[in-house]
């Protein structure tokens, strides 16, 4: 009978290390996919000195105060310009525009002829956001604010509202604005 007591003996020492693999398969494949998420849905947040408030991004979502405070950037470099900062101003936008090598050269080329335009008419201008237009269904980001021109050794007096539109999109926390309209 010492036979029949080792066998149920091993039996239930199987049915418990069964158990206990099973729960360590469980719990590998929750970790897995725990890290799976952590890893596709990073949540940054970022404080940057150009900026007056921090935002957040988490893949291909951002926050509204991230939207706010990067076109508020795009438009002030844009738009607040002088013959002598002007290229510095169009290259710091680069970064956040299309990442496709033949629209960059194309982007480039006529950023360069903005500048070359700026510094020929001596043109000085700043850029005053006042009002911030976000649909983030549609993709797009409406700035409105005030412009100050001068031209030469002339000012031009009456401030114009102008208004700039951003398309963008956003892959994996990248902001990428694909389309610039301005009025």
């Amino acid at each position: 009978m010492s036979w029949y007591n080792e066998w149920t003996k091993l039996g239930k020492e199987n049915y418990i290390l069964s158990v206990m693999s099973l729960a360590m398969a469980l719990a590998l494949t929750v970790m897995s996919f725990a890290f799976y998420r952590l890893y596709t849905n990073k949540a940054v947040t970022v404080t940057p000195p150009s900026f007056e408030r921090e935002y957040q991004v988490a893949g291909d979502r951002v926050s509204r105060s991230y939207l706010e405070q990067t076109s508020a950037f795009l438009a002030d470099r844009l738009l607040s310009v002088s013959p002598a900062n002007a290229r510095q101003s169009f290259d710091m936008i680069l970064p956040y525009l299309t990442t496709d090598p033949g629209l960059v050269k194309i982007i480039r080329e006529e950023l360069n002829r903005q500048a070359k335009v700026i510094e020929e008419t001596d043109t000085y201008q700043i850029f005053y956001p006042m009002k911030y237009m976000i649909s983030e269904q549609k993709g797009t980001i409406v700035v409105e604010g005030a412009l100050r021109r001068i031209i030469g050794n002339i000012y031009k007096p009456p401030e114009e509202t102008k208004r700039i539109a951003f398309y963008f999109i956003v892959r994996n926390g990248r902001f990428l604005v694909t389309k610039i309209e301005a009025d």
